[in-house]
């Protein structure tokens, strides 16, 4: 992970773990209202990119009745570099991860799923422009749309992902 000291202003503002875990703790809620056994692991990943990057999530469907592989198989496109992509945010996600699970935000069950914790992430100090309540809501548009995708392997398989 680059320090802080090194990061750009972009970089450090877009990808700082409070904001990416605000996302992340409503992705795994919104997961957990459809599936309450938890978030497999390995989802928060191919999740994240499709939330934060505003090319994907301006071109998500505005309803979870259209099935991912339905989204996926009419804009193949969008699954070209998004193997990349995942990669490329994988520290800073896991750098959110870590951020909510010291926090009790989230918690890992004994099944070694992510759920949400008993402590409530604060926000009083949140200034929730349009843009981050859009990106919001999307985080929970997503969560309810994998939950009702299958598998997270079938997911990764969707996106083109190998592990």
């Amino acid at each position: 992970m680059i320090p802080w000291k090194l990061r750009t202003a972009e970089v450090a503002h877009f990808y700082n773990p409070a904001y990416l875990g605000r996302l992340l703790k409503e992705f795994v809620s919104s997961y957990q209202s459809e599936k309450p056994e938890g978030v497999p692991y390995e989802l928060i990943f191919v999740a994240i990119p499709l939330i934060v990057l505003k090319f994907y999530r301006s071109a998500l469907p505005s309803t979870i009745r259209t099935q991912l592989h339905n989204w996926i198989q009419t804009n193949s496109d969008f699954k070209i570099g998004y193997a990349s992509i995942v990669k490329e945010l994988l520290p800073f996600v896991k750098e959110s991860l870590i951020f909510l699970l010291q926090r009790s935000i989230l918690s890992i069950n004994e099944s070694g799923k992510l759920v949400e914790g008993p402590t409530k992430f604060n926000k009083k100090n949140a200034k929730d422009t349009e843009e981050i309540l859009n990106t919001i809501n999307k985080a929970k548009f997503v969560g309810k749309w994998f939950a009702k995708a299958g598998e997270a392997t079938t997911i990764y398989a969707l996106w083109g992902i190998r592990v």
